[in-house]
């Protein structure tokens, strides 16, 4: 299969579930898609993405190695918000070393305080700083300060819902 052809050829659940399948468990071929989406421009990227989290549902061991380059490619400016939810849902799947929880750490307050962030985006961000707040309880007041400003600033429900569940685990319910 010519990856490349493959994703340039259609938008599609079925094509990208196709490809996710043909990926499977294979390290070879997941890192194939990894130069793509390392080195390819929208809409490439973000078609990339997609597989990436399709195939972190499945297999989230297999994504483990990868997640310094999606960090750094999380780190270009002008990064489709797709790519940036794609991203942030394979940091709520996949078990992370601790090497890289600082840069998980900064990259997801930088989107969940961001109002400019679409809600998938800031919401997923939430999750994963749920996630690091069970390890480094040093952030769960930092934590529950921006999310009790999120919502005070009149929340979408999306975020309502998420903030409360992040909360509940950070032992403190939503208001």
């Amino acid at each position: 299969m010519n990856l490349k052809e493959e994703l340039v050829r259609e938008r599609s659940r079925a094509q990208a579930d196709m490809v996710a399948t043909w990926i499977g468990n294979d390290e070879h071929r997941l890192s194939d898609l990894m130069l793509l989406f390392m080195e390819e421009g929208d809409p490439l990227i973000q078609r990339a993405a997609w597989i990436l989290n399709i195939v972190a549902v499945s297999q989230p061991s297999l994504l483990a190695p990868h997640l310094g380059s999606l960090l750094d490619r999380m780190e270009h400016p002008f990064l489709p918000s797709a790519v940036k939810r794609h991203v942030m849902s394979i940091l709520e799947l996949v078990p992370f070393p601790e090497p890289l929880h600082g840069r998980i750490m900064n990259a997801a307050f930088g989107m969940l305080e961001d109002p400019a962030e679409p809600i998938a985006v800031r919401a997923l961000s939430m999750s994963v700083l749920g996630r690091l707040a069970a390890i480094y309880p040093d952030i769960q007041a930092e934590l529950r300060l921006i999310i009790e400003e999120i919502l005070a600033q009149g929340a979408g429900a999306g975020l309502r819902a998420r903030a409360k569940k992040v909360l509940q685990a950070l032992g403190k319910g939503a208001r």
